[in-house]
């Protein structure tokens, strides 16, 4: 895993929820270089719980098979409708 990849592969996601705690008035609105430190933190934390969740599904510690398919997760452009 590159720092690029846990920085970069979520952060579409880290944004919708930055987006979602402003508007709900949660957490103030924030200069840009201070959100982008905070999207990047979320993405982060996105990577290593999807990493988790297939290295613990999988039953399998081996890192590159985590990693082979964390690759055909998409990231997060909208939220889903509520159902």
């Amino acid at each position: 895993m590159s720092n690029q990849e846990r920085d970069t592969r979520f952060l579409g996601f880290a944004n919708l929820e930055i987006d979602k705690l402003e508007q709900k008035r949660l957490i103030p609105i924030h200069p840009k270089s201070l959100r982008n430190d905070m999207a990047i933190l979320l993405a982060q934390c996105a990577y290593d719980l999807v990493l988790h969740a297939l290295k613990t599904v999988n039953d399998n510690d081996n890192l590159t098979m985590g990693m082979y398919y964390i690759e055909d997760i998409p990231d997060f452009t909208e939220f889903p409708p509520n159902e």
